[in-house]
């Protein structure tokens, strides 16, 4: 439980593991229900072939004016390692345009759901697109390669 009193349901972690398998699922988004009483699954992507187009599919369920905590799996080529590297991230989505009082929660219950993500190889902080960037992911999958 977080320090805001919401849970995290067990889809979450349902999603997570399916997502950890390789198979299927390549990235999820979760979101604080409307009772404000846990982190639920908001939508779910199949895995398409392409990190770039997976990527792209999850930028278009993050909502311009709200936050959203979600988990990307990253396949990408790493230059420094000469090869090619999977990562997963830990996406919070917290736009500068989102209500003061969702973005406060979304950080005081950011630490329980990573908790319940157990195996996430990074997290990156969203506040607009550019940071959600999919270049910004391949810079970290190529300079933590090993």
């Amino acid at each position: 439980m977080s320090m805001s009193g919401i849970q995290v349901d067990n889809e979450v972690v349902q999603c997570y593991q399916e997502l950890k398998s390789g198979k299927g699922m390549t990235w999820f988004s979760m979101r604080i229900s409307d009772d404000k009483s846990s982190i639920i699954v908001d939508n779910k992507g199949e895995r398409s072939g392409s990190s770039e187009t997976d990527h792209a599919a999850l930028g278009a369920v993050l909502p311009e004016n709200g936050c959203r905590y979600a988990v990307l799996d990253v396949q990408a080529h790493s230059k420094t390692a000469g090869r090619d590297v999977q990562k997963i991230f830990f996406v919070v989505w917290a736009p500068d345009t989102a209500p003061i009082k969702e973005k406060m929660m979304t950080a005081s219950t950011k630490d329980a759901v990573k908790k319940a993500l157990e195996g996430v190889n990074f997290e990156k902080q969203c506040t607009d697109r550019d940071e959600y960037s999919f270049e910004s992911f391949v810079e970290i999958c190529d300079t933590t390669a090993r």
